[in-house]
């Protein structure tokens, strides 16, 4: 588990003793697609490392349950770090879209080990204030651009680097309306304005992008065009 936990940005810069001291502490848990593993609203127990499988880091956005998505994450992502560590409720909720295996921590223990070793509590908040950076972009992207931006921004977020680059994964309409935060007949608009102009090609729910740049000048603030 000290290895493992090591693989974390969070955790990475830690050395033996104290990832060590962490890995006792932790736990192991499976969940399948679906489960809400950081709920907006409540303070988290558990401060969790996605060990393998998918979840979605993402701002609910009405009482029906549609929610911004905010962030696709990866095995190495650390759930509900800020809220752990603050005691506040979560603003943001993270959900497993696909079946996935955690190690956790709870919030107590984790403070234990802060308090033995406080060298892992300066090696926690240089990677928190990472992630506070990479946040501010995704709020200001959110902020300043139209739908279409965003909708362009998910689509080079899901996309490998070059062309023609198809998505790494298919998308429906109506995925990407929630993910982006727009209806699904704006989010139609303009996927059918960007195959028009040549900036991507779609095959059923297959997306390929063929003109990054133009993509990429669309998903820049300075960029926006209506």
């Amino acid at each position: 588990m000290a290895e493992l936990l090591a693989t974390a940005p969070l955790f990475r810069e830690l050395d033996r003793d104290a990832l060590r001291a962490l890995a006792l502490r932790a736990r192991e848990q499976k969940v399948p697609a679906g489960t809400v593993v950081v709920a907006a609203g409540e303070p988290p127990e558990w401060l969790s490392l996605l060990r393998s499988g998918r979840a979605e880091l993402s701002v609910p956005a009405d009482a029906g349950g549609g929610a911004v998505r905010l962030q696709e994450l990866h095995p190495g992502a650390v759930l509900g770090e800020l809220s752990m560590l603050t005691g506040r409720a979560a603003l943001t909720q993270v959900v497993a879209t696909a079946p996935a295996t955690l190690l956790q921590l709870r919030r107590s223990d984790l403070r234990r080990v802060v308090d033995e070793q406080p060298r892992v509590a300066w090696h926690l908040v240089r990677e928190l204030a990472r992630r506070l950076q990479r946040a501010d972009a995704t709020i200001g992207s959110l902020v300043l651009l139209d739908a279409p931006g965003r909708v362009a921004r998910l689509l080079l977020e899901q996309a490998p680097a070059g062309e023609p680059a198809p998505l790494v994964r298919p998308f429906t309409h109506r995925a990407i309306a929630r993910q982006v935060g727009a209806r699904r007949e704006t989010v139609t608009r303009a996927l059918t304005r960007f195959r028009a102009a040549g900036y991507i090609r779609t095959d059923r729910r297959q997306i390929t992008i063929t003109n990054r740049g133009a993509l990429e000048a669309l998903a820049t603030p300075r960029g926006r065009t209506r």
